[in-house]
């Protein structure tokens, strides 16, 4: 299940989300955000009920990311019970996706 997060619903979307979220943080324009792309939908589709996944632009919603001290993207982190629980940044392969989730279910 995808969900549009945005300033406004980031705490209930996100933080406060009855199952863990893969929060997708990207930029149109980086390179690396395109190639995971393709592998978030995967995940997305196998993980449905499971995991949820928000994706966050951080052009058009730039203070969330700055909460988290990001500056490299893709920034992927999963945030389950209100806290952040895994984080990797840059195109990873589809398994590291897979093990964030698995070993935080």
């Amino acid at each position: 299940m995808q969900v549009v997060v945005n300033e406004q619903n980031f705490e209930q979307e996100v933080i406060k989300s009855d199952i863990p979220v893969l929060t997708v943080f990207e930029a149109n324009w980086f390179a690396a955000c395109e190639l995971i792309k393709p592998i978030i939908a995967e995940i997305e589709k196998e993980y449905d009920g499971i995991v949820k996944v928000a994706k966050i632009d951080v052009d058009e919603i730039p203070n969330i990311a700055r909460k988290y001290y990001l500056h490299n993207f893709p920034t992927v982190m999963l945030f389950k019970d209100g806290e952040q629980k895994a984080t990797t940044v840059g195109y990873r392969p589809k398994y590291v996706f897979e093990d964030i989730i698995n070993n935080n279910k």
